[in-house]
């Protein structure tokens, strides 16, 4: 059906002629725009479904979809934070300085003097002594040899020393070996007023094969009068240097 543009009656699409008022009907465009229009919009959505809209692109999207999770599209419940507790302060203890006692010395006896033998004796058990703050008339005696750590070969050892000053009448050498046997430790003591001693070869044999080690000194003693018990010996001279050697 078309409209007659003349009189306005809609009349069939197939006749020339407006019967209403005989006016020559002419071709609508209308339908055939409307026809392109469907036509255009129908080509256009295949486009899209074909190109834009495939179904890779869709299995593409789903596939991404699948990696989300729903607990990251509900809403997050905020933790409460617990409020840490203030710093405790803490106070060092003062440390307690103990007060020195004052000790007061005790003083120590004097050793007594030895038994003096006859010059030339020997004795295991007689050792020479001075008093610490003694004041002696003459000066300490020079060991000449052996020389300290020496070792020794043969049985006969001699021992000699010298003095700057003669020995006075009532003075004599006294000369102190000191050695280890049986696991202590003996001294021998021999006075003389000669200026060498020879050490009896027995002493060898009495030491300890593991300490062969011989220490000895030299002092100047007073001579005990005969009817004395030996007590009353006085130092002329401080001790000696004590040297050591070897007697394998």
């Amino acid at each position: 059906m078309v409209r007659c543009r003349r009189c306005g009656r809609r009349v069939p699409a197939a006749g020339r002629l407006c019967p209403a008022c005989g006016a020559e009907l002419k071709p609508s465009w209308r339908a055939l725009y409307l026809s392109a229009l469907c036509l255009a919009v129908v080509a256009g959505s295949y486009y899209l479904v074909t190109n834009v809209i495939s179904l890779d692109r869709i299995r593409q999207q789903l596939a991404n979809l699948s990696h989300v999770s729903l607990a990251s599209l509900l809403p997050q419940t905020p933790v409460p934070r617990t409020p840490s507790p203030p710093p405790t302060e803490t106070r060092a203890t003062p440390t307690r300085i103990p007060t020195a006692t004052p000790v007061t010395p005790t003083p120590t006896p004097s050793p007594s003097a030895t038994e003096t033998p006859s010059p030339g004796a020997t004795s295991p058990a007689a050792t020479p002594s001075s008093a610490p703050n003694a004041t002696f008339a003459l000066g300490a005696v020079e060991l000449r040899a052996p020389a300290d750590g020496a070792v020794m070969q043969g049985d006969t050892v001699v021992l000699s020393w010298r003095h700057r000053e003669a020995l006075p009448t009532d003075g004599v050498y006294v000369v102190t070996l000191r050695y280890w046997a049986a696991a202590r430790e003996e001294a021998v003591t021999a006075w003389t007023s000669e200026t060498s001693w020879t050490v009896p070869p027995d002493l060898r044999q009495k030491a300890d094969p593991e300490r062969r080690e011989f220490r000895w000194s030299v002092q100047i003693m007073g001579r005990t009068p005969p009817d004395s018990s030996g007590s009353g010996a006085i130092a002329l001279s401080p001790p000696s240097e004590v040297r050591a050697f070897v007697w394998p």
